[in-house]
């Protein structure tokens, strides 16, 4: 006879269903569904029935709302493992780049210091233009290699800055020494002038 009941009538019929009763199952968020109890002949849950449901329903909850929980600590812990092994990939890689680098350094010590020794002997011009771009380039590595360290320094944030003068023209004047080995001219006759034009000349600090 309950009004809330008619649009499930015709399957209860299907299923030869001729009493129900049924408590909400609940959690801190709302309803979630209900616990209900049928009977396949005509029947008026009488006050203990109606607590057997209730308390079905209530335990339902709380194991609806433990499942949440424990899915919530599980992803959670999920995440954990992953950025802890993330951290310990950055680790490994910082560690990695301060070795790779002290390796390298060794070696490129040893060049740019017999290329200075080098330029020290009788060259003729040419031979003392290439010890002097092999210099300014080992040199140039070096730097390089020591920014690689400061990538380790500054994911341990043991990275210091300091303050320098920039003299912008040597930079760009040593730079192009280093390009001009690689430029290829298939005309003899041909020309190739590398030109840097400056608009105020001074150094740029």
């Amino acid at each position: 006879t309950d009004p809330r009941w008619d649009s499930f009538r015709s399957l209860a019929d299907r299923y030869g269903l001729r009493a129900c009763w049924s408590s909400p199952i609940t959690d801190q968020h709302g309803v979630l569904g209900t616990f209900a109890v049928y009977h396949y002949a005509p029947y008026l849950p009488n006050h203990r029935d109606r607590a057997v449901v209730q308390r079905m329903s209530h335990l339902a909850g709380i194991a609806i709302e433990h499942h949440k929980m424990s899915a919530q600590l599980a992803a959670t812990r999920e995440a954990e493992v992953a950025r802890e092994a993330a951290e310990a990939a950055s680790r490994a890689k910082s560690q990695f780049l301060a070795n790779m680098s002290h390796e390298i350094r060794t070696p490129m010590n040893a060049i740019s210091g017999m290329t200075k020794q080098l330029i020290k002997t009788q060259l003729n011009a040419q031979q003392n233009f290439f010890a002097e771009t092999i210099s300014t380039a080992s040199d140039n590595l070096l730097v390089v290699i020591n920014d690689i360290l400061d990538v380790s320094k500054i994911e341990g944030q043991m990275l210091n800055l300091n303050k320098s003068r920039c003299n912008l023209n040597e930079i760009i004047v040593h730079a192009m020494a280093d390009l001009r080995p690689q430029l290829k001219i298939e005309d003899k006759q041909d020309k190739v002038r590398l030109e840097f034009v400056s608009s105020e000349d001074r150094d740029v600090f």
